[in-house]
């Protein structure tokens, strides 16, 4: 019995020491070191429509990497922010990349690449990818994606495709990641982990490809753990409806750009939407009344969150047909946009301000547009509309040529006949228009929420390197 018990001593005793090597041996292969030395310092980010240049201050430790991507991280959070802004010219407007070089070189990143950094079409995204060593293990790679004063790569923001992820975003994210491949190799990278950030349409652009690298890991050779991807402010990208814990899709909710384009068009956040909206928003109903000598009336104040969510589920249903309107969109954009600054108010102020005499006659009018399916009578009827705006079309002849002021209202009818159900409805439901008019009345107040201030400032909010009593 004592042999026999001095036997099991032994095995007991071999086995706890057995392991208690493979625990020692385990944590000294995976307990690598990260410096959680902070350093902080000051960049500048131009506003978005304003061209103001602003300044604020960032955080940075290597030991951000440490812990699992699937951690929601407030510092990690606004450091991403804080790159993604500064990828865009303030007022050093001939050095576009000044404020992330300056970022970059404080905090010693390698072999900074630019790509489309001065170059801009439907088919460039203005990318910025760079290194720096975290550790005896890790490389750190970092990609930042241009998301303001890109120009002419607007338009892929439109084209969305019949099915599947929307397409100009999913084309560029391509892009983004053959980019990854030949940075890799050319500067033999093998264990690394990956930061991948931007804001608006970049942040689109950044969320397919984690939604790529998360579906084909192997072929980036990286653990899904080890990939850090941070949208802000993104339109819906993506038709597969998952929710990746290594994508942070960080959304102010009182932004409109966040609910587009609608999920019943197969689109999605495909990550983790982490909220990060500080305030309640109110902005003024309005709606039409043709029968009064005040023709635009004002009801009371609503909800901005919801007034948002009820003007996107008012939306055509599906993409079905928005390929039609797609061209008609990319006209007006193109015409608007190669005009000066002086031009563009010139030709909006022409339609705000021309004298519109909604009488009996033209209600009627009106009410044909809503009534006919008949594409080429509802034409007659919408030319004997828009025909109100004729009478003043002298003054803006030197800025907007004959040809350009009727391909603009062919345009403009091709877009209101794409989305005839959706004012049907509306006028059939209140009589009022109050969904479109409340939009119109109030497109400043609603697009301010995408400013980068207010993403940047409401982020910081939940940071308590910003603020102490974040959460």
């Amino acid at each position: 019995m004592k042999k026999k018990g001095i036997i099991i001593s032994t095995i007991v005793l071999l086995v706890a020491i057995l392991t208690t090597i493979l625990i020692i041996g385990t944590s000294k292969s995976n307990d690598y070191y990260y410096d959680d030395r902070l350093i902080s310092n000051k960049y500048e980010y131009e506003q978005t429509i304003t061209d103001e240049s602003i300044e604020s201050d960032y955080y940075y430790s290597d030991s951000y990497f440490k812990d699992s991507s699937y951690l929601e991280n407030e510092h990690l959070r606004t450091f991403a922010l804080s790159i993604a802004l500064s990828f865009n010219p303030t007022n050093r407007k001939e050095e576009v990349n000044y404020n992330l070089n300056k970022i970059y070189n404080e905090l010693e990143f390698n072999d900074v690449e630019y790509y489309d950094l001065n170059d801009f079409s439907k088919d460039t995204i203005g990318t910025s990818i760079a290194h720096k060593k975290l550790n005896d293990k890790y490389e750190l790679v970092i990609i930042v994606l241009r998301g303001a004063s890109y120009q002419s790569e607007w338009e892929s923001n439109l084209d969305l495709g019949n099915k599947g992820n929307a397409k100009g975003f999913d084309d560029s994210s391509v892009i983004v990641l053959n980019r990854l491949k030949d940075y890799i190799n050319n500067n033999k990278i093998k264990d690394y982990k990956l930061l991948v950030t931007g804001y608006s349409r970049a942040a689109a652009i950044s969320g397919l490809v984690g939604v790529h690298i998360n579906e084909e890991s192997k072929e980036y050779n990286i653990e899904k753990e080890d990939l850090y991807v941070y949208s802000f402010e993104s339109p819906k990208y993506s038709n597969i409806d998952k929710k990746y814990k290594n994508i942070h899709n960080v959304i102010n909710k009182n932004d409109i750009v966040t609910y587009v384009y609608p999920e019943s068009w197969g689109l999605y956040h495909s990550g983790i939407d982490e909220d990060v909206t500080t305030n309640s928003k109110n902005i003024k109903e309005r709606y039409l009344d043709i029968f009064s000598s005040e023709k635009i009336k004002e009801l009371e104040e609503i909800d901005l969150q919801r007034f948002i969510k009820k003007f996107i589920n008012s939306l055509p249903k599906d993409r079905t047909g928005y390929d039609d309107i797609y061209n008609s969109i990319i006209d007006i954009y193109r015409l608007i946009n190669n005009k000066t600054s002086f031009e563009k108010n010139k030709i909006i102020n022409h339609f705000k301000n021309s004298k519109i005499d909604l009488n009996l006659d033209y209600s009627i009018k009106l009410l044909s547009l809503l009534n006919s399916n008949d594409k080429e009578s509802l034409k007659k009827s919408y030319n004997s509309f828009i025909s109100i705006f004729d009478k003043d079309y002298y003054k803006i002849k030197d800025v907007l040529s004959e040809k350009e002021y009727n391909s603009l209202k062919d345009d403009i009818f091709n877009i209101l006949f794409y989305l005839k159900p959706m004012i049907n409805d509306e006028y059939k439901s209140n009589y009022k228009f109050s969904n479109i008019l409340t939009f119109a009345f109030n497109l400043e107040d609603i697009f301010k929420e995408h400013y980068f201030n207010t993403i940047l400032k409401q982020v910081q909010n939940k940071d308590s390197y910003y603020n102490e009593n974040a959460y």
